[in-house]
């Protein structure tokens, strides 16, 4: 989030919950019109919103598909007074189902299009930040990249499970639908914002096992910006706008020192909306 005067990077994290929330929502949907404003995003966006399209249109056909199955292997049988049960259990599963569709495309666009996502996410630091951030990389350290970040995409994945198909079991009760539901969101607003700001962790040299901490250290703001990621995650063209909203939202905790980051304190000023001492003109 930037101030509107100054164009710099605020503190997000200094402020009370709700701001916090606010800001995080703010920063996730920024990120459209942030790449319609800069054609060298949009350009690079293009690409990886044809590919989620495609992946997206694919996982909803599949869950149409087992939907009747398993609402048939869920429901409880037929005759008995709780048999409106059934149509609860249908309802949950087809919310359930097209939910997980939308977090599977997230995920799965976020391997096959990792080398158009990195792009983007560079070219947003570098308009950032005012300077090219590109490196180049040998063929076995952009292997290696490939198999940490789909280590890390597992342990988000694995962690995302162990807390929502408790709440899914407990869910399929019928009373207990009316607490895990939300419970339920609010977890999945927490692990899109994860895994959106995985990307930037990555980039700074942050590890897979503590990203999950450091993006729910300030959770308000991924709270906020899961939300408004949720929403895009329902128009299968979206994620390119999360991975650059992501990365504003990063540089704006990294600019004042809320997570670890390999930028210099040059960057962090700069980010921050610090003259350059250097090129400044002292005043008479």
């Amino acid at each position: 989030m930037t101030d509107s005067r100054s164009g710099a990077l605020v503190d997000v994290a200094a402020r009370g919950v709700l701001s916090q929330f606010w800001a995080g929502a703010s920063l996730g949907m920024g990120g459209v019109g942030f790449t319609f404003r800069n054609g060298a995003l949009l350009r690079r966006a293009l690409v990886p919103m044809a590919v989620q399209v495609a992946i997206f249109a694919l996982l909803v056909a599949l869950a149409l598909h087992f939907l009747a199955p398993l609402t048939a292997w869920l429901s409880p049988a037929p005759g008995h007074w709780y048999s409106f049960l059934g149509v609860v259990v249908e309802i949950a599963l087809a919310i359930l189902l097209v939910l997980a569709a939308a977090l599977g495309t997230m995920i799965a666009a976020g391997v096959v299009c990792d080398p158009f996502y990195d792009a983007l996410s560079e070219k947003t630091e570098s308009i950032l930040l005012g300077r090219s951030v590109a490196t180049k990389q040998s063929v076995g350290e952009t292997i290696a990249g490939i198999a940490r970040e789909l280590l890390a995409t597992a342990v988000r994945l694995l962690l995302y499970l162990a807390g929502q198909v408790p709440l899914f079991l407990v869910g399929l009760t019928g009373v207990g639908s009316v607490v895990t539901v939300p419970l339920g969101l609010l977890w999945t607003w927490l692990f899109v914002a994860a895994e959106v700001l995985s990307r930037s962790q990555g980039r700074h040299g942050i590890g897979a096992g503590a990203r999950v901490p450091a993006a729910f250290k300030f959770y308000p703001l991924a709270l906020g910006f899961g939300a408004a990621g949720w929403l895009l995650t329902f128009v299968p063209l979206t994620t390119p706008f999360l991975v650059v909203g992501g990365t504003r939202l990063f540089l704006s905790l990294a600019a004042h020192d809320r997570v670890t980051s390999s930028l210099t304190d040059e960057d962090k000023a700069r980010l921050r909306g610090v003259p350059d001492q250097r090129t400044s003109t002292p005043s008479l």
